[in-house]
């Protein structure tokens, strides 16, 4: 359970977040929100005697974990690389760097897809492998693991089609359209050594996205060790469905672009207006929109709306919006215990004087508890 609410948590904020880094790390809790609900349903299925499906489970938390340190390498490294050209890292700021970055844009493409759980790169396959092992819950004998698996599952879906829709909205945003403020344009060039590690990050979501047996028979042997009854075969099951569907989705893309042999291109169709602006396009805010209002209930936003003058609300001269979006969570779980460690804090520092001999007194009363405590023991 507590998986499943992390990773919703953590992708529904991730999607309301125009700051890159802060978007990637929130992306980071869903991603460690699945890994901790595969290992939840790894005990499970050894709790109710079916030690195939929780070393499946288990092969799915380590083959995610492992694939999430290097496709969440790769998108922090081009965050770095895009604040490093820009100078920002507001996806409300940026736009087209798609034109001047192509080299950036395709391993960061990479990463987004990857993330995103899509066929032919590394994500899939972890993500692929706990659907299985949810999927499997329905083969026990109690209906309260069965209902269990069932709700996994069900998270685990959704996760993926809003981390799906978060990482459309990134990239889009960043690196597609216009640019939307000129001051940032990238003018300096791209180092060398920030391109090589980003290349690299990319080629690895790749190849183990195409031959996942590659990353799946090593682990496999190192769960087998810890599930006893663990069966390879399983693994290598689902590793050849795996490439199965990975070749029909490479086939499938391969079909498309010899069909499409002829590319016509035409200006933007500007609604009847003589030139476009980098205003005239979505922006991560109003990309997000739709999700923020079906989830209202979470997010739970703060508005201000002010209209100048206030008594021409029809004929305004100036209109400002603000919505600031409010973390129950943090409220609920972290904020009583930060103030009352605050709260003691505040009483320990009474005992700092600024008197050397009350500091002595200490050291005193410390030695002498140690010795007493050595004494007694």
């Amino acid at each position: 359970m507590a998986g499943g609410i992390s990773a919703l948590l953590g992708i529904l904020y991730a999607l309301s977040e125009s700051d890159l880094k802060r978007l990637l790390a929130y992306s980071s809790v869903e991603n460690l929100g699945i890994i901790y609900l595969t290992i939840g349903a790894a005990m499970l299925c050894q709790k109710n005697g079916a030690p195939g499906f929780a070393a499946l489970a288990l092969l799915a938390a380590l083959v995610h974990a492992l694939n999430h340190a290097i496709f969440k390498n790769l998108l922090f490294l081009g965050a770095g690389a895009i604040q490093y050209k820009t100078h920002s890292l507001k996806l409300n700021e940026l736009g087209g760097l798609w034109k001047t970055m192509p080299a950036t844009g395709a391993f960061f493409l990479v990463g987004c897809v990857s993330i995103a759980g899509v066929p032919l790169f590394n994500g899939f396959i972890g993500e692929w492998m706990a659907f299985q092992s949810f999927l499997a819950g329905a083969q026990l004998s109690h209906p309260a693991p069965q209902l269990t698996l069932a709700l996994s599952a069900g998270a685990l879906a959704l996760t993926g089609g809003l981390a799906a829709a978060c990482f459309v909205n990134v990239f889009g945003t960043a690196f597609l359209g216009r640019p939307r403020r000129m001051q940032i344009e990238p003018e300096t060039k791209m180092p060398l050594s920030m391109l090589v590690p980003l290349g690299a990050l990319a080629a690895a979501c790749l190849v183990i996205g195409v031959m996942p047996m590659v990353l799946i028979r090593p682990l496999w042997a190192l769960v087998e060790g810890l599930i006893p009854g663990g069966n390879f075969e399983s693994g290598a099951k689902i590793g050849s469905g795996i490439q199965m569907v990975t070749a029909t989705v490479l086939i499938a893309a391969l079909a498309a672009i010899l069909i499409r042999t002829v590319v016509r291109y035409a200006p933007t169709w500007g609604c009847g207006l003589a030139s476009l602006t980098g205003r005239m396009q979505y922006t991560a805010t109003s990309f997000s929109k739709p999700v923020r209002t079906v989830f209202q209930p979470v997010y739970k936003a703060s508005r201000k709306l002010e209209i100048s003058p206030a008594d021409k609300p029809y004929f305004p001269t100036a209109i400002s919006y603000e919505s600031t979006r409010t973390l129950h969570y943090e409220k609920l779980l972290y904020r009583p215990i930060v103030n009352t460690i605050m709260t003691i804090a505040q009483q320990l520092r009474r005992l700092q004087t600024g008197n050397i001999q009350w500091y002595l007194l200490y050291i005193f009363l410390a030695l002498l508890c140690m010795f007493l405590f050595m004494r007694f023991r």
